[in-house]
């Protein structure tokens, strides 16, 4: 019966049809019914709910978590720029958690050591209440994980820079100021090239962000010897020398221009057998802490926790926190690489008094170098200030013929502009500034 019409029905249709009804069927159609499915659909964030489809928030509190008052519904566009609004944040928790890595849970993070950046996420989100209270913070943070989104293993999946992309353009606000912390080396627009809004501010280790900050790798607290304990080192560096961590060949021109008997200098062998590299620490009244893949030195803040005075070297700038509350001449000596020839003649200078005072000062601002102090000093800041205070980085004119060395010289990788990125290298076309 059927026969007769379908195969008229077939003789019909070309060739051409044919295949485009097939690219219909089997790929528009599959694609469609994804989209679909990963549309934005309600965020759970502990046992608070946010619908993301429309603007109105509604967050009860995470169980655990005590709530000083109900949460109110509001709208998202009429957010003040004016007080903190608790349930604001709590959306910013809700529409990033899709970022966050696997296995992540602020439970398992308690009493243990954890990168920094998941200290301040859960510091912050268990301080939600309290935050509510006056001094209220100006700036909402943006909870994002920058450096787990680079580890393969766990970091979420389907993330890719263009979730980056639409969280900036599409949930934040213009009228608001936000936050955030990155440990990265070349900040957040040359790692995942994405343009970052003007008011987001970002705490910076790495030397490419609004308002340095210590570059700590974790939550471990070293306690300082006593100041009566033998030194039998006067300045020491152990370390390494590859390539990734000499940028500006700051490491290779220290281990070439600074000799014994003054300097012990070791790679991480050589130190093992002088008893390892905090028994090298322990017994150092100085230590050399180069810059390595970033403007900082990670190393200069494992020496202050254990009373050591550091030595920072710089290529271009220091990149230096808490200017505003610390005197730094009174907790280290800073020198530029061009400066390192004259380095011994300025260590012989120092008197035992200006040692003494120096080591007593760094025990006093103990907890400065540890991650509860940063902690507290970004709190602080965010209550403190509307804006982020000018530094000396920011205030220096850079000429824009340079521009393209020192954004390469700040990322410590060779650069060859037709394999790596030209916005980072800056070949294709020279940018004013070198803020990625």
């Amino acid at each position: 019966i059927f026969s007769s019409p379908f195969s008229e029905f077939v003789s019909f249709m070309s060739p051409s049809v044919w295949r485009w009804s097939l690219l219909v069927m089997f790929v528009v159609l599959p694609c469609g019914l994804f989209l679909w499915h990963k549309k934005p659909r309600a965020l759970t964030l502990a046992s608070g709910a946010i619908d993301s489809r429309n603007s109105s928030i509604s967050l009860p509190r995470e169980a655990g978590v005590s709530s000083a008052s109900q949460m109110v519904p509001q709208t998202i566009s009429t957010i003040s720029a004016v007080g903190f609004n608790v349930s604001y944040q709590r959306y910013l928790f809700a529409v990033t958690a899709d970022l966050l890595p696997r296995g992540f849970s602020c439970e398992k993070a308690k009493n243990q050591t954890v990168p920094v950046p998941f200290a301040l996420y859960c510091r912050w989100w268990q301080m939600l209440d309290v935050l509510s209270q006056p001094p209220q913070p100006r700036w909402y943070y943006l909870p994002i994980l920058f450096e787990a989104l680079l580890d393969v293993k766990a970091r979420p999946t389907g993330h890719s820079s263009l979730s980056l992309h639409r969280l900036f353009t599409r949930r934040l606000r213009p009228q608001l100021r936000y936050f955030t912390y990155a440990a990265l080396d070349l900040g957040i627009r040359g790692t995942f090239f994405v343009d970052v809004p003007e008011n987001l501010f970002v705490f910076s280790v790495g030397g490419v962000g609004n308002i340095p900050v210590p570059y700590l790798s974790n939550t471990k607290v070293r306690t300082p010897p006593p100041l009566e304990a033998p030194r039998n080192i006067t300045a020491s560096f152990c370390g390494s020398f590859d390539r990734s961590h000499n940028a500006d060949n700051v490491r290779s021109d220290m281990r070439r221009m600074l000799r014994p008997p003054v300097f012990v200098i070791r790679d991480k062998v050589g130190c093992r057998g002088l008893g390892g590299y905090w028994s090298v620490l322990s017994r150092s009244v100085f230590g050399l802490a180069p810059r390595g893949n970033t403007q900082s030195s990670i190393r200069m803040w494992e020496l202050l926790q254990v009373g050591v005075i550091p030595i920072y070297i710089y290529s271009d700038l220091p990149w230096l926190p808490y200017r505003e509350i610390l005197r730094w001449e009174d907790a280290a000596v800073l020198i530029s690489v061009r400066q390192l020839k004259s380095l011994e003649g300025i260590i012989r200078r120092f008197p035992p008094s200006r040692i003494l005072a120096m080591q007593r000062y760094i025990r006093e601002q103990h907890r400065l170098w540890t991650a509860e102090g940063l902690l507290d000093y970004i709190v602080n800041y965010t209550r403190l200030h509307a804006e982020p205070l000018p530094t000396v980085e920011a205030q220096a004119t850079i000429p824009r013929a340079k521009c393209a060395n020192l954004c390469f010289r700040a990322s410590g990788r060779p650069c060859r502009c037709l394999k790596h990125c030209p916005v980072i290298c800056g070949c294709i076309q020279s940018r004013p500034k070198c803020d990625f």
